[in-house]
């Protein structure tokens, strides 16, 4: 692989994540329901981004879409860095609750 074209790409990449994450901080900072609720915070990043949120989900499967798990990476990743911008403690309860749930149904 020509490392001049994988270097180009991955700092593509590199530059997609950081206007992801800036995005994501700027909405936990505007909208506070959105540090406990992950659709709340879809919702609004998609409305920031121009995706039509009102075309029937039908339909949204036809056209390219935020990668979800990107921006709940970078949720946590802002939510680390900003403690001030973190969830409640009934939403890290509910997450918590709901990862173990599905580590263990991981393991049978």
């Amino acid at each position: 692989m020509n490392t001049w074209r994988y270097a180009e790409r991955k700092g593509k990449r590199d530059m997609e994540k950081q206007k992801i994450e800036t995005l994501v901080e700027m909405i936990l900072k505007e909208v506070p329901i959105a540090r406990d609720d992950d659709d709340v915070l879809m919702l609004m990043y998609c409305k920031a981004i121009g995706y039509d949120v009102d075309t029937p989900y039908w339909q949204t499967l036809l056209e390219p879409s935020p990668n979800r798990e990107s921006i709940t990476r970078c949720r946590r990743k802002v939510q680390e860095k900003n403690p001030e911008l973190r969830a409640s403690e009934n939403a890290r309860r509910r997450r918590k609750k709901a990862e173990d749930e599905w580590k263990e149904y991981a393991r049978t």
